[in-house]
């Protein structure tokens, strides 16, 4: 679905399109708890946080003819990482 997103404003400060809640989470939760969290992403960062991309694409492939033919579609399991160092 492409159409646009319609918002009223009555979700209030803690939720917004983008979902900020990290960061009220972490400071209900504690520097202990924090600290925990952080260490098991530090510790599975290569397994349960691990991602797979299809292509990684500078910013000058992502405009030629023959990538936008290969992204635009959005299928499922296909994800595309925009690295725009590449190729500098």
């Amino acid at each position: 679905d492409f159409s646009p997103t319609t918002l009223n404003r009555a979700y209030g400060m803690a939720w917004s399109i983008g979902g900020w809640l990290m960061p009220m989470l972490l400071a209900r939760i504690g520097r202990e708890r924090t600290g925990e969290l952080r260490q098991r992403i530090a510790d599975e960062i290569d397994t349960v946080f691990a991602s797979d991309y299809t292509a990684e694409l500078s910013l000058h492939e992502m405009i030629t003819p023959e990538a936008i033919a290969r992204y635009l579609p959005k299928k499922t399991g296909e994800k595309y990482l925009v690295t725009p160092q590449k190729d500098l």
